[in-house]
C-alpha cells in the first residue's frame, strides 16, 4: 500500500471517529470496517485505524481528566423575555451532561477504542483487493470445422458392392 492511500485512509479515520463519536459501539465498528475495507489488507487496516482510535481515547481521557476543558457559557436569563437565552442554556447543560456520562462511558469502557482496531483488521481481512474484481477476458473458442464427406462412404459402397453382387449371383 501506497503512503497517500494509507495517509487517505487515516484521515478517514479521523473523519468517521468524528461524526460518529457518539454511536457507543456501533460508531467504532463502522469507522474500523470502513477503514480496513479501504485498507485491503488485514496489515494496514489495523494500523490506519490505530492511529485515531488512539488520538481519540488521549483527547477523551484529557477531557475526563480536566486538562481540556468544553466550555460551557451561561447567560443571564433574567434579561430575556424571549427565553431564547433559557433555551440556549438548557441545550448547553444538556449537552454537557450527555458529554460528562459519555466520558464516564469511555472511562469505564475501554475496549471501546479496541472495538474499532479490531473491527478494523476484520475489514482489512474481508476487503479483497481491487485487481480481481476486473473482468477478466474470455478465452477465444477454436472453431472447428467438420468436413462433409465427398460421394460415399466406402463402408456403404463395399455394402452396395456386396449387395449387387448378391443379386447377380441371384
Amino acid at each position: 500500500m501506497d503512503a497517500k492511500k494509507f495517509t487517505i485512509n487515516t484521515l478517514l479515520g479521523f473523519v468517521l471517529i468524528s461524526l460518529l463519536w457518539w454511536l457507543p459501539l456501533f460508531g467504532p465498528m463502522i469507522v474500523g470496517y470502513v477503514v480496513g475495507k479501504r485498507s485491503e489488507n488485514a496489515k494496514y487496516g489495523g494500523i490506519a485505524t490505530t492511529i485515531p482510535a488512539i488520538t481519540f481515547f488521549i483527547i477523551s481521557y484529557l477531557i475526563s481528566i480536566g486538562y481540556l476543558i468544553i466550555p460551557v457559557i451561561a447567560f443571564p436569563t433574567n434579561i430575556d423575555p424571549s427565553g431564547i437565552l433559557r433555551y440556549i442554556n438548557n441545550t448547553e447543560n444538556a449537552i454537557a451532561f450527555y458529554l460528562g456520562n459519555y466520558l464516564n462511558f469511555l472511562k469505564y469502557a475501554p475496549p471501546y477504542f479496541a472495538i474499532m482496531i479490531i473491527f478494523g483488521i476484520v475489514g482489512g481481512a474481508l476487503a479483497k483487493p481491487q485487481q480481481e474484481f476486473r473482468p477478466k477476458k474470455a478465452p477465444q473458442l477454436k472453431e472447428y470445422r467438420v468436413e462433409k464427406p465427398k460421394g460415399v462412404h466406402p463402408l456403404i459402397k463395399r455394402a452396395m458392392k456386396q449387395k449387387k453382387q448378391e443379386e447377380e449371383y441371384i
